[in-house]
């Protein structure tokens, strides 16, 4: 048996791209150059040294993605098979909680899914809207010097940083009923801060 027509309580879920909230803010600075006159006096030093300054901060909140549950082993003819759902399927830990081994390092309740049985689709939603991975929580910062270091020859000095904030975000626990490793989270999704930095001569 598969979804039914007209039988829609097992159809309810949440959107394949249904984030409850997102955000990006950027954010831009930069500060005059002042070029030497040939008289380099103390106040020109003093400018010289403040100005030419460029920074760029970039800032992303999103939500997280619902959960798509199915079954290890696809045992109906058509389409794929989802597990009952019982109960409430959260365990009430976050993602850290989950990966620091709180809950059987189980990020949702594993005991609430059961097997369905031979050919038939299971009463699990498509998406599981009350059930969601890692949110993201990213930060970029970048900055630059201008230097004018004569007629004609410019220097710049660069840094970026990307995850500058060093935050990790985690990918989606197993989701597949059956498997021994249900509700698992086992792998980070992003890197770990990364800085390159380097200078430009322009002449």
């Amino acid at each position: 048996m598969h979804d039914l027509a007209f039988v829609f309580n097992n159809l309810r879920g949440g959107s394949t791209g249904g984030r409850i909230a997102g955000a990006d803010a950027a954010q831009a600075s930069q500060r005059p150059e002042v070029h030497n006159s040939g008289v380099m006096s103390w106040e020109v030093q003093v400018y010289t040294n403040v100005g030419g300054w460029q920074a760029t901060a970039y800032r992303t909140l999103q939500s997280a993605l619902p959960l798509n549950v199915r079954m290890r082993t696809n045992r109906i003819q058509d389409g794929s098979q989802r597990p009952n759902v019982s109960g409430n399927a959260r365990t009430g830990f976050n993602i850290k909680e989950a990966v620091n081994g709180r809950g059987a390092n189980n990020y949702f309740n594993v005991a609430a899914f059961s097997d369905p049985g031979d050919q038939r689709a299971g009463d699990g939603p498509r998406f599981n809207g009350d059930l969601r991975g890692d949110g993201i929580r990213g930060a970029d910062f970048s900055v630059f010097k201008n230097l004018q270091v004569r007629e004609g020859l410019k220097l710049q000095l660069r840094a970026e940083f990307f995850n500058f904030l060093n935050t990790p975000r985690f990918r989606d626990p197993n989701a597949r009923f059956g498997d021994t490793a249900m509700g698992v989270i086992s792998a980070q999704g992003n890197s770990p801060r990364q800085a390159p930095m380097g200078a430009r001569l322009t002449f």
